[in-house]
C-alpha cells in the first residue's frame, strides 16, 4: 500500500480512507444526522424543562473518564434530560466536551450555556410507559361516576337551592338580607 496523506492507497488501485478517519467520519455524519432530527420547536421546547433542572453531573480535572461516560449514559437512559456541570478546574473548553458526549452517549446536544450542558437522548420505552399510564387514567376517569349537582352533603346547598326557586317564582334577584 502507498500511503498518500489521510488516503491509502492499495495495490489494486482504489482509494481507501484509513479506519480511524472512516470512523471519525461515520461519528460526525450520526451526529449531523441526529443535530437533523430535532426542531428548533422540540429544541426551545426542551430548553425550558431544562431550565428547571439541577445538574446531576460534574466533569472536573480529569475531564472524560469511561466511568462518567457510562454514568451519564445510564442517567439518560433513567430521565432522557439531564444537566452537567464542568467544574473550572476542567482544561477542556464545554463544547467540546458536549460534542464528545453526545457522540460516546448517542445523545444530543440541546445546550450549551457556559460551563452548563445540557444533553436528551430519547427513550422510547419511557415514552411507551407515559402513553400507557395515561390511557389508563383516561379510561378510570371515564368510569367514574359524578354525582348529580356536583357536590354533595353541604347544608348550603338546601339555602341556595330555597333561593332558586324563590327567584323563579318571583323572577326577580332576591337581596342577601331578603335570603
Amino acid at each position: 500500500m502507498v500511503r498518500w496523506g489521510d488516503w491509502q492507497l492499495p495495490k489494486n488501485g482504489f482509494l481507501c480512507i484509513i479506519k480511524n478517519e472512516y470512523d471519525s467520519l461515520k461519528n460526525r455524519l450520526r451526529k449531523a444526522a441526529q443535530e437533523m432530527d430535532m426542531t428548533s420547536k422540540q429544541r426551545a421546547a426542551l430548553k425550558t424543562q431544562a431550565m428547571q433542572l439541577d445538574s446531576i453531573f460534574q466533569i472536573g480535572k480529569s475531564s472524560l473518564t469511561p466511568e462518567v461516560v457510562n454514568a451519564i449514559r445510564d442517567a439518560l437512559k433513567a430521565r432522557e434530560l439531564i444537566k452537567v456541570s464542568v467544574l473550572k478546574n476542567c482544561l477542556d473548553d464545554p463544547r467540546e466536551i458536549a460534542t464528545v458526549l453526545s457522540e460516546r452517549t448517542g445523545s444530543e446536544v440541546v445546550q450549551v450555556i457556559g460551563k452548563k450542558i445540557v444533553l436528551y437522548k430519547q427513550n422510547y420505552a419511557l415514552e411507551e410507559k407515559r402513553k400507557r399510564a395515561s390511557q389508563k387514567k383516561r379510561e378510570t376517569g371515564k368510569n367514574t361516576a359524578k354525582s348529580p349537582g356536583g357536590r354533595m352533603g353541604k347544608a348550603s346547598d338546601t339555602k341556595r337551592s330555597a333561593s332558586r326557586k324563590k327567584r323563579q317564582t318571583t323572577g326577580k334577584r332576591l337581596k342577601w338580607s331578603d335570603r
